[in-house]
């Protein structure tokens, strides 16, 4: 008979329990917990336990459609079914993609879940996110961490609670056995759906539950009950690395841009291999990112910490890590999409300020000396992106430049260029962001005159990492 010390109903109170003391919320009709309910054994077990535990009006079970089984249709009808039947609330939930050719089934699926149940949960302003991974559950994913060459991001398991996307997520069965589990459900007279694809034994997780666990549960029947234990002290080894970590961290990165820490490549590259790996793996963590494997990252030393080349760019959960030169930095792929200057044409009417695209102004003052503000309203101004061979003029009486060359020169990325808005008057080069005004000696100059200066009012562009001078004015002598 099961010890109740490690029943169902037990582990979910003291989890909860665990999450208040916490600073957790307590759930409530308009804030309720939100069970991912797949209809197997496990969240029909978890979802019952909580009904009991704190009735049905503060949850709800959300239920995931894949599309990967053709009887994925009857499962939701019967995860409704037995929601219905407890009356609780119920959120089906489809996905809306399928995964690429190449991508793990497995991989895209756990994603699209999350997501989906992730969004689903702050939508209805959940105080927490339950799911139903046990301790078998906590073996296997550490039984596959080893086989993969994990390090202690990898080792130490399943954790019990963790934040994702505001949204607490809790998992509160991993002291409890799946044989429990079934015990419990066949006392409590409980129906259960079987997802087919759990018995293919091409997938790695399948075969080590079906084929490997059931050794281990004879050869070593306390193994998953033992398992907490040395995955705490796993977790207090991996805390104490990673403060470790997060202090060279600090010491090799540049100012933070939207909260994004930027690396010094020369100072990472100085650090001894296995103090560079932390480093690395603590600034994925700060980006949001989930660990890098030892493959993935032998790809980031190899191209943004090693290279000579001038470019890096190591694709990793939806990041591009990329390098350029001695930076070293994490941007999202969404930021790599579009961006560009949108082209603008307008008449100034002395407005103080004109937007510019992309979180800028151009900003028109009067000052000392400046350009005269009758030969400005003259002519309409264009905001366009200045092509890489148009040329500008920095001092007075020096050659003009390329807008390439100033961007080489500023250590600016080819795809963050055609980010920096330029002014043009008619047919000639006004102003080149970030580098300022032409400073041309034949430009209509007057006192008092205007000067325009183009500023970035969005503090956490990742722009400013890579700006001259930033906040320098730059206006005619």
């Amino acid at each position: 008979m099961a010890s109740s010390r490690n029943s169902a109903d037990r582990a979910l109170s003291e989890a909860l329990s665990r999450f208040s003391a916490a600073g957790g919320s307590l759930p409530a009709p308009d804030r309720p917990l939100v069970i991912a309910f797949s209809g197997g054994l496990d969240s029909t077990v978890l979802l019952h336990e909580a009904v009991r535990a704190l009735g049905a009006e503060v949850i709800v079970a959300a239920h995931v459609d894949h599309g990967l089984q053709p009887l994925s249709a009857s499962w939701l009808e019967h995860c409704a079914a037995q929601s219905a039947k407890l009356n609780v609330r119920f959120i089906g939930l489809c996905a809306q993609s399928s995964p690429a050719r190449g991508d793990s089934i497995e991989q895209w699926a756990r994603g699209e879940r999350y997501r989906l149940l992730l969004s689903a949960a702050a939508d209805l302003g959940a105080v927490a996110l339950l799911t139903a991974h046990h301790a078998d559950d906590q073996l296997e994913t550490l039984l596959l961490g080893l086989a993969r060459g994990s390090g202690l991001d990898g080792l130490t398991g399943i954790a019990e609670s963790d934040c994702r996307q505001g949204v607490w997520l809790l998992r509160p069965l991993l002291t409890v056995t799946q044989a429990q589990l079934a015990r419990e459900a066949q006392r409590l007279g409980l129906r259960w759906v079987e997802d087919p694809s759990n018995l293919d034994p091409r997938f790695a997780r399948n075969a080590v539950r079906h084929r490997l666990m059931p050794v281990l549960r004879e050869v070593l029947p306390d193994l998953a009950g033992q398992l907490p234990a040395t995955l705490d002290l796993l977790r207090q080894a991996r805390a104490t690395l990673e403060r470790l970590a997060d202090d060279d961290l600090r010491a090799v990165s540049k100012p933070s841009q939207a909260g994004r820490l930027i690396l010094d490549r020369v100072a990472l590259a100085g650090l001894p291999a296995p103090r560079r790996d932390a480093v690395l793996r603590a600034w994925v963590r700060s980006l949001g990112g989930l660990p890098p494997s030892q493959a993935r990252l032998q790809a980031m030393n190899d191209q943004l910490v090693d290279a000579t080349g001038a470019y890096g760019d190591v694709r990793h959960e939806g990041w591009h890590l990329m390098r350029y030169r001695d930076a070293v930095f994490g941007l999202p792929q969404s930021e790599l999409i579009g961006g560009g200057v949108e082209p603008v044409a307008f008449e100034w009417r002395g407005e103080p300020s004109v937007p510019s695209g992309g979180g800028g102004v151009f900003e028109f003052r009067l000052v000392q000396e400046g350009l005269a503000p009758a030969w400005l309203r003259s002519a309409p101004l264009r905001i366009v992106q200045a092509p890489s061979g148009a040329r500008l003029r920095l001092l007075p009486r020096s050659a003009s430049r390329t807008i390439k060359n100033l961007c080489q020169e500023a250590g600016i990325p080819v795809w963050l260029r055609p980010r920096f808005p330029a002014l043009w008057r008619e047919e000639r080069l006004l102003l080149a962001a970030p580098f300022g005004l032409d400073r041309s000696l034949d430009w209509p100059i007057e006192r008092p005159g205007i000067a325009i200066e183009w500023v970035l009012s969005d503090d956490a562009d990742l722009r400013r990492a890579f700006m001259p001078n930033p906040g320098t004015a730059h206006r005619p002598a």
